[in-house]
């Protein structure tokens, strides 16, 4: 019975811990890990009361958070230039960023894509689709941004923002 009961634990450590392994798993982590990247902007955008700068680099597969001017060793602004908040973070390995897509604007599939925070923590809405270029078709999630409110949402699936109805603003 001690043998069956050390097999069965081992078992289950080994299948559990395998999970983040599987690429589905690697894409919903990497999903989750740019959602806190934008709250943490956004809340550190509120806090300090500045807006701030969220860039996603498609050609890079990255993102960073950034002040858009310099600061000295005492914090007061120099000029412009950058001042980071979040390094250069490139998306998990294996996964890539497929497109951002803005309301009103045609999706970006190249290039850098830099959305102000302000300094009340608001940023445009919007969706940044990730997928494993290993199985683009069936890996595949939204990451969607709200811009009034502190969530983002993933979805599993390239799924395209509704128009804004006067109900969402209630």
């Amino acid at each position: 019975m001690i043998v069956i009961a050390i097999i069965g634990l081992a078992m289950s450590v080994t299948v559990t811990g395998s999970g983040s392994w599987l690429p589905q798993s690697r894409l919903r982590k990497t999903a989750s890990t740019m959602a806190a990247a934008v709250e943490l902007a956004r809340s550190h955008a509120q806090l300090r009361q500045e807006p701030l700068v969220f860039a996603y680099d498609l050609e890079q597969e990255s993102y960073e958070a950034y002040y858009p001017f310099e600061r000295d060793e005492k914090g007061v602004n120099k000029g412009p230039g950058k001042t980071p908040v979040i390094d250069p973070t490139p998306v998990e390995e294996g996964m890539a960023i497929r497109r951002i897509r803005l309301p009103g604007s045609e999706p970006r599939d190249v290039g850098i894509v830099a959305l102000e925070i302000s300094a009340l923590g608001r940023i445009p809405p919007h969706e940044v689709v990730l997928d494993n270029p290993e199985y683009p078709d069936t890996e595949v999630l939204t990451l969607r941004v709200s811009g009034l409110a502190n969530r983002s949402q993933i979805l599993k699936g390239d799924v395209v923002m509704a128009p804004l109805q006067d109900v969402d603003f209630r």
